[in-house]
């Protein structure tokens, strides 16, 4: 679980198995019913973390992003200015809605949001515009 959450990766209880089973083949756990049993009473809880989801997984949200950065090249490529705007990062909010999390210390973010990500831009003046 642990090992997940420093590699950024959410754990979810199939994830956690097939990690164990990687490393341990004689783990008596087969099922993410059972495994997902002894997570509860060894303390890991599976909890909220924040108000919106995001759906980082879905191939959707996946080629938004390209379509994003395939605009910006497109944009630097032309001599476009690209002027960014604000304090807020695109990786806001970036968690799930639900995820494991440890019992005992209540530690559940995936990852320190300070000074990290890529400021949203705000306006593009073209030369022409100038």
């Amino acid at each position: 679980m642990h090992s997940l959450l420093a590699e950024r990766i959410y754990p979810t209880v199939a994830k956690v198995l097939i990690r164990i089973r990687t490393t341990d083949a004689d783990f008596p756990v087969q099922s993410s019913t059972t495994l997902w049993r002894w997570m509860r009473k060894i303390g890991f809880k599976y909890q909220r973390t924040s108000k919106v989801k995001v759906p980082l997984d879905t191939l959707t949200f996946m080629a938004a992003r390209a379509r994003y950065f395939a605009s910006l090249d497109e944009l630097r490529s032309t001599g476009t200015k690209i002027f960014w705007y604000d304090e807020t990062w695109t990786n806001q909010n970036e968690e799930k809605r639900f995820v494991w999390t440890d019992g005992m210390t209540g530690k559940r973010r995936m990852r320190d949001r300070q000074n990290k990500g890529i400021h949203y831009f705000y306006f593009i003046l073209d030369e022409h515009h100038l």
